[in-house]
C-alpha cells in the first residue's frame, strides 16, 4: 500500500485500473463488518424497543389482573375494558382474550389464563355464614322450658312421685303456602313425664297402693320468624340457622328432630351448651366432674326429615355428639330420612365443628401472553409474564 502511494507521488498517470480494484476490495473488507455491526445494533434497538413495550404491555395487563376480580376479567366487565383501553373476550371461566392493548408506539392483543390447580386451593377452609336465624334456651328458672314443663307437671299432680321425663327438641321449616318464597321456623319443646301416684277408693280415700299414672304431656314452642322471611332458594348461600340448647339429662336419650320436608335450603348449626345449676342466688356451671357423669351415660338421636327427591338438604353441623368437658366422643345417632321410611345413617359426616367448611379456588397462578396484534394469539410469543392472584 506504501509502493503504491509512492508510485502516486512519482507517476503523473494515477491508477490502473487493477490497483483501484484492489483498493475498494480492501476497503469492502475493512467496511463490511462496521456495516454489519451497524445493522446488527439497529435491529437489537428495535427489538428491545419492541420487547420493552411488550413488557409494559404485560405489566399493565397485570395490575388490572390484581385489583380485579377473576370473574371481572375474564367476563370483560366494563371497568376492566376502562382500564385496559382494549376489548376482552371471554374464552372459558378460566381463561380470556384482549384486543388492541397500545403501548409505546405499537399495539398488542393477550392472551390470559388463571390456573386454579395448586395445592393451596385443596384444603378447606372456613366459610363465612350469615346468622339469619337464631334461637338459644333460656337457662332461668322462670324461662327455662324444661323448668317450666316440670312445673306445670307437678302444679297439675301434686301427689306424683318416682317422676321420670324425656324431652324431644324439633326443628320446623316451612314455606308460606301462598308464598313459597317466604319461610317460617319454629323451634318445639315436647315433655312427657311418667310418675307414680297414691291409689284411692271409689269415696276418695287413699288405699295405701301406688300405681302409675297416665303419662302427662306438655309442649312449648318458640317461633323464629312469627310472620315469615323472604328466601329464594340458593345453593351458593343457604340459610343459616343457629340454635343453642342445653341437654336434658333427666333422661337419658334424648331426640333432635329436623322437619324440612318443604325442602329448604339451609344450614343448621345446633350448638349443645354447657348445663348450669342454681345455687339459689345464682347460675353457675356444673363442675367438670358433674358434667362427665351426666355427658357419659346421654344418648342423642338427630333425625333430619326431607322429601325424597330433595338432593340438596340440610347441612348439619353440631357438636352434639361430644363430651364438653374434654371433647371425646359421646354416643350419637344421626338418620336423614327422605320420606317416611327410608333413611341414611350419616353420622360419620359430623365431625364436630361448629363451622362450616370448603374447599374454594382462591390462589390462582396468571399467564399472561403477548402477541403482535396481527398474530392472532398464534405463534411465539414477544413476551410472557406470570403472577399470582389471591382471591
Amino acid at each position: 500500500m506504501a509502493s503504491l502511494f509512492r508510485k502516486l507521488k512519482s507517476n503523473k498517470a494515477g491508477l490502473s485500473l487493477i490497483e483501484l480494484l484492489i483498493a475498494v476490495v480492501i476497503l469492502a473488507i475493512v467496511a463490511a463488518p462496521l456495516l454489519h455491526a451497524f445493522v446488527t445494533s439497529a435491529n437489537m434497538l428495535s427489538g428491545s424497543r419492541k420487547y420493552g413495550e411488550a413488557t409494559i404491555a404485560a405489566q399493565n395487563v397485570q395490575e388490572v389482573v390484581e385489583t380485579s376480580s377473576v370473574a371481572a376479567v375474564v367476563e370483560g366487565a366494563a371497568s376492566v375494558q376502562n382500564l385496559l383501553g382494549a376489548s376482552v373476550t371471554k374464552l372459558s371461566d378460566s381463561s380470556c382474550s384482549i384486543a388492541g392493548l397500545t403501548s409505546g408506539s405499537r399495539s398488542y392483543d393477550a392472551l390470559v389464563t388463571y390456573d386454579a390447580g395448586t395445592p393451596t386451593n385443596a384444603a378447606e377452609i372456613v366459610q363465612y355464614s350469615s346468622m339469619d336465624a337464631a334461637f338459644a334456651q333460656a337457662f332461668t328458672e322462670e324461662e327455662n322450658p324444661d323448668n317450666l314443663a316440670l312445673a306445670n307437671f307437678t302444679a297439675m299432680n301434686a301427689a306424683a312421685s318416682d317422676i321420670t321425663g324425656s324431652r324431644s327438641i324439633e326443628i320446623r321449616m316451612t314455606r308460606d303456602s301462598d308464598n313459597p318464597e317466604l319461610v317460617y321456623i319454629k323451634v318445639v319443646y315436647d315433655y312427657v313425664f311418667n310418675y307414680k301416684q297414691p291409689e284411692y277408693d271409689s269415696d276418695g280415700i287413699p288405699t295405701g297402693n301406688i300405681v302409675a299414672g297416665a303419662p302427662y304431656s306438655y309442649t312449648t314452642e318458640y317461633a323464629l320468624f312469627p310472620h315469615g322471611t323472604p328466601y329464594a332458594d340458593d345453593a351458593d348461600n343457604p340459610l343459616s340457622v343457629y340454635i343453642m340448647y342445653f341437654p336434658y339429662y333427666g333422661s337419658s336419650r334424648e331426640t333432635i328432630s329436623i322437619r324440612n320436608t318443604d325442602n329448604i335450603t339451609a344450614k343448621i348449626f345446633l350448638v349443645k351448651q354447657w348445663a348450669l345449676t342454681f345455687d339459689g342466688s345464682d347460675y353457675e356451671k356444673l363442675s367438670s366432674a358433674q358434667l362427665t357423669a351426666k355427658e357419659s351415660t346421654h344418648i342423642t338421636d338427630i333425625n333430619q326429615y326431607q322429601s325424597p327427591a330433595y338432593t340438596e338438604g340440610c347441612s348439619l353441623y353440631t357438636n352434639a355428639g361430644q363430651n364438653l368437658t374434654d371433647g371425646s366422643s359421646t354416643t350419637l345417632s344421626y338418620r336423614i330420612f327422605k320420606g317416611s321410611l327410608w333413611y341414611t345413617s350419616a353420622a360419620n359426616t359430623l365431625t364436630g365443628e361448629l363451622a362450616s367448611k370448603k374447599a374454594v379456588d382462591r390462589f390462582y397462578k396468571v399467564t399472561i401472553d403477548i402477541y403482535p396484534s396481527s398474530a392472532g394469539l398464534t405463534g411465539s410469543p414477544v413476551y410472557t409474564l406470570e403472577t399470582t392472584k389471591l382471591k
